[in-house]
């Protein structure tokens, strides 16, 4: 009878220390999100097709599978090593953590593109290495800052009508240190100031024309001058 405990006992134990497990991914399965993996503390032995665990998987969905090579942690049913789960996988000596901080929420791709936010520093930021960024909303989009905004490019597309106020709605200021080209017709509302107007070619004037500085043109027509 005691013989027969200490063999359940021993039986329990060497089941329960087999619950939890760390090895190797060597195979993945994309389309089912499963991976094999391999246990160097059992003389290699490969699992069957564990599948990975996500925070979601029927009405929303996501998904982010382990790479070959990388160091998982498992947990097996009690019943046997042929039911279990892929919980995570973990850093190591060979695998160090992409930044030291526990303000940093981070995502590291194996391109070297990034993204992450500093709850220290408010900050959200990203970087894509090399390659194109696109959003598309089906309604409206906004961005609010409570400073500024800055745009920056080599070339910048605006596609559409562009309609510009200040932050409230109301008349705002637009201020250019660039040279200007227009393709169509210009239509302003409201008086027009300029230092100095160089014209190559005609131009037309229904009403006064003021200048500050001095008007060149080859020909000018119209009521003013």
């Amino acid at each position: 009878m005691f013989a027969e405990i200490l063999e359940r006992l021993a039986n329990l134990e060497a089941s329960h220390s087999r619950i939890i497990r760390a090895g190797e991914v060597v195979g993945i399965d994309e389309q089912r999100g499963t991976v094999r993996v391999q246990f160097n503390d059992a003389d290699n032995v490969i699992s069957y097709n564990l599948p990975v665990l996500f925070p979601k998987t029927h009405a929303d969905k996501c998904i982010h599978m382990p790479d070959l090579g990388e160091h998982v942690a498992c947990i097996f049913l009690p019943n046997g090593q042929e039911q279990g789960f892929v919980i995570g996988a973990f850093y190591s000596k060979a695998d160090k953590v992409p930044v030291a901080s526990r303000d940093k929420r981070h995502i590291r791709f194996r391109d070297g593109s990034w993204f992450e936010y500093d709850r220290a520093a408010h900050k959200l930021s990203g970087h894509v290495v090399d390659g194109d960024a696109e959003l598309t909303v089906g309604k409206t989009a906004k961005l609010v800052a409570g400073v500024s905004a800055t745009t920056m490019a080599p070339t910048i597309y605006l596609m559409g009508n562009v309609s510009q106020t200040d932050i409230n709605g109301q008349q705002g200021t637009e201020i250019k240190n660039t040279i200007t080209t227009h393709d169509g017709s210009y239509t302003l509302d409201g008086p027009m100031r300029v230092s100095d107007l160089i014209v190559d070619n005609n131009v037309t004037i229904g009403g006064n024309l003021t200048t500050d500085g001095n008007a060149h043109a080859e020909t000018r027509t119209g009521g003013g001058s």
